[in-house]
């Protein structure tokens, strides 16, 4: 089993288009500070979700600052901020 682990984290790390297939691709959960509710319902990730996400990677709860919000392929939250609002 461990072997079988191995070699798929292997071939994922060398072909992308494999890597995508196993581990899928970056998506944008909201842009320009408005919830994408199509992405949302398809990925089963809540406003409250985006919101802790915001607070852990950016300490901000208001999604007017943020430019972009990404649900990443390992499962994390990351929020591109607009320029000047740091």
């Amino acid at each position: 089993m461990v072997l079988f682990y191995r070699e798929l984290s292997y071939a994922a790390f060398f072909s992308p288009a494999f890597g995508s297939l196993m581990l899928g691709d970056r998506q944008v959960l909201a842009r320009n500070g408005k919830l994408l509710p199509h992405v949302l319902r398809a990925t089963c990730v809540s406003e409250e979700d985006i919101r802790e996400g915001l607070r852990n990677a950016a300490q901000l709860d208001d999604l007017d600052r943020v430019e972009l919000v990404s649900f990443e392929r390992n499962g994390q939250i990351s929020p591109l901020l607009r320029k000047g609002s740091e």
